[in-house]
């Protein structure tokens, strides 16, 4: 199905690994990413999340998928790849694909985003609750 394209999966930490078991166990070239930093890769696909943001810092072959159809990401300014229902996926995706000026987009909205929570998201939220409950300020 992949051919020789290895897709590595980084999973938010409460996704649920089993909706992918399938896919990683009938094809060596998936992967579910475990490492610590951000994997380092020839494009990416994501949807809302701030990680996109350190995706489309990296390289502008990022496809963003647009999970409602009436709902449009803020990453999807920052990309030529957007796909906005199954049905073109795999159309956008080889657009992305077979993409030949990638660059790195530096722009300061997606610095904003992608370096602000250098813990991400969830690890910054435990950080200023732990602050605040201890009689910090923030």
């Amino acid at each position: 199905m992949l051919g020789k394209i290895n897709l590595i999966i980084k999973l938010h930490p409460r996704s649920n690994q089993d909706l992918y078991k399938n896919l990683v166990n009938d094809n060596p070239n998936v992967i579910i990413w475990k490492g610590e930093k951000f994997p380092q890769a020839d494009c990416y696909i994501g949807h809302e999340s701030t990680v996109v943001a350190k995706a489309l810092y990296i390289t502008s072959k990022t496809m963003i998928y647009r999970l409602m159809p009436d709902r449009v990401s803020p990453f999807e300014q920052f990309s030529d790849f957007v796909c906005e229902n199954s049905e073109s996926f795999k159309k956008v995706f080889t657009e992305m694909l077979s993409a030949q000026n990638v660059e790195e987009n530096k722009s300061e909205a997606l610095k904003e985003f992608a370096w602000k929570n250098n813990n991400g998201a969830i690890e910054t939220a435990a950080n200023v609750i732990n602050v605040y409950l201890q009689g910090g300020t923030i």
